[in-house]
């Protein structure tokens, strides 16, 4: 950025940056109760008809018997698996009743002043820009130096990809002609090529490319670099 922030400026120690306080002027109700439960008794409720309230949700299985392996001077003594009471399932319910709860009328939790804008709000603070020592600006950015060469790095695993006629030029027209002078008699002479069952240009330079590397690579088994 042509400005940044400055690094030497700082807020000011009377600097009110908090939009909005607490009314100073406001008090809690009277009839405030901030210890109020959240949820009560519902004192409407009666526990329903035929509740078996001495009766127990989960009972020892009748049926069951100790393993014809139980050694109770190692293992203890047996006790049959629980089971779901029977005479709970035809029951309302069973256990001690309990009323449901329900949501406090009364309940207003804890009471906060209501907020008001500050009169002493001087909005949020923020350092004064100042100009960045570091920023420059090329105006001419299509200003270079003359190309010699070009390179490129590249990793393929296809064979058969060929790079050749690279034009650097600003005129589309340039483009345009190089490419009817090079790129398209090229093209249409593979395509011909391929048209008729011969292998093209493109298949005889990948074979020579990939004899190379095989050479370069039994000649690096015979005398490897150190």
């Amino acid at each position: 950025d042509k400005e940044i922030d400055d690094p030497d400026d700082k807020k000011p120690s009377d600097w009110v940056d908090e939009a909005e306080i607490d009314d100073p002027d406001a008090s809690k109700p009277d009839d405030w109760d901030e210890d109020a439960a959240e949820f009560i008794e519902d004192p409407d409720a009666v526990k329903p008809s035929g509740w078996l309230d001495d009766e127990p949700m989960m009972v020892n299985d009748p049926s069951a018997t100790a393993p014809s392996d139980w050694d109770e001077e190692e293992d203890g003594e047996w006790e049959a698996p629980l089971i779901a009471n029977p005479k709970c399932k035809s029951a309302p319910g069973c256990g001690e009743w309990k009323r449901p709860t329900i949501r406090n009328p009364e309940y207003k939790g804890k009471w906060f002043p209501p907020k008001i804008p500050n009169p002493k709000y001087k909005g949020e603070w923020k350092p004064r820009r100042i100009p960045n020592k570091n920023w420059f600006e090329d105006l001419h950015p299509h200003n270079v130096f003359p190309m010699s060469a070009i390179g490129f790095e590249l990793l393929s695993i296809s064979g058969g990809i060929v790079y050749d006629n690279v034009l650097i030029t600003s005129s589309e027209e340039t483009a345009k002609s190089f490419a009817r002078e090079t790129w398209k008699i090229r093209y249409e002479a593979e395509a011909a090529k391929q048209r008729g069952g011969a292998g093209g240009i493109v298949d005889t330079i990948s074979s020579t490319l990939a004899g190379l590397q095989e050479g370069i690579l039994d000649l690096y088994d015979e005398q490897p670099l150190v």
